[in-house]
């Protein structure tokens, strides 16, 4: 339900209102900004269903998608990729939503995501092992879709995570071998820049802001 409330100043004059001046709140900011966390929470329900479609249906055709720094993607189509190769090397992937904020058309999320590392990668092969990811996503929401998507992650903290208990955590040189893991091997502070990630976006549930204890 919506909550319009406001006050209304009246000058009367020969016993008529001759002057009325209505002040409420920003009530169509409020709509707007509701919207486009609904929008965020149905990219992370059809994330986390796997719901190719409605996960598309979320995204601008022109969005651009940028990882730590780096821009990754400039299509839908690109992002849906992505998308679809993330959830076969993590077929049981889930992300939780830790905090949902949003200021007029830009939502914010804190997230932890969670999947089976079973197929590669990144240039990674499966390693089998349980993997957390924490980030942060920051989209910017242009006539009802996703335009603009920011994602900040520890990259570093997931490919220690996928490394195989028998020691063989390096990934084959390869055409698959992309700029996930040279990036990743140039430093360790910088693991976590140009490196593609494949993961979805964001996620949510509240029309406010919403948290939940890590």
């Amino acid at each position: 339900p919506l909550d319009w409330s406001g006050c209304s100043v009246f000058t009367f004059r020969d016993g008529h209102i001759a002057e009325a001046q209505g002040f409420q709140r920003d009530v169509m900011g409020e709509l707007r900004r509701e919207a486009n966390l609904q929008l965020v929470r149905r990219l992370v329900d059809a994330e986390n269903a796997g719901d190719v479609d409605a996960y598309a249906a979320c995204i601008a055709a022109n969005a651009e998608v940028w990882v730590n720094g780096q821009q990754t993607q400039t299509s839908r189509e690109g992002q849906v990729a992505s998308m679809q190769g993330s959830l076969r090397a993590f077929p049981d992937w889930h992300r939780e939503t830790l905090s949902l904020t949003c200021d007029g058309d830009i939502a914010v999320l804190r997230w932890r995501g969670t999947g089976t590392h079973l197929a590669d990668w990144a240039g990674i092969p499966a390693s089998g092992n349980r993997v957390e990811f924490h980030g942060t996503s920051t989209v910017e929401v242009e006539r009802g879709l996703m335009r603009r998507i920011w994602i900040d992650m520890d990259m570093a903290g997931v490919m220690r995570q996928m490394a195989r208990t028998d020691g063989s955590q390096r990934p084959q040189e390869s055409r698959n071998d992309t700029s996930l893991w040279k990036a990743a091997r140039t430093s360790a502070t910088s693991a976590d820049t140009g490196l593609r990630m494949a993961a979805p976006l964001v996620g949510g549930r509240s029309s406010g802001v919403e948290t939940r204890r890590s």
